[in-house]
């Protein structure tokens, strides 16, 4: 079972993720997809072209691990993208498919 506190932090809407125990899984802040960096933006236009930035997450991790979970669509498909920092896919899944990494 996990337990999720939603909260604003820097004006951004942000939320906390914890287990069971309250140990804290995941922190998560929603991002304005207009003002995501440009590498990550070139990035996805780039490994998915005609497809649209639908929301975009910045994830911190349990491991202090930080990344970006990006739902993306071109208007048939939808899929999650799991991008480092460094624009490197971590993994991605259709929404309706299982999560793959390569």
């Amino acid at each position: 079972m996990q337990y999720y506190a939603t909260f604003r932090f820097e004006g951004k809407q942000a939320t906390a993720v914890f287990d069971e125990n309250g140990s804290c899984i995941e922190t998560v802040m929603l991002v304005n997809t207009k003002k995501m960096p440009v590498n990550i933006l070139e990035s996805l236009n780039s490994l998915y072209p005609g497809y649209d930035i639908f929301r975009a997450e910045d994830v911190l991790s349990e491991a202090r691990t930080r990344y970006y979970r990006i739902t993306i669509s071109n208007g048939k498909n939808e899929m999650l993208v799991i991008m480092d920092y460094n624009c490197g896919i971590l993994g991605e899944k259709n929404v309706l498919d299982s999560f793959s990494r390569d």
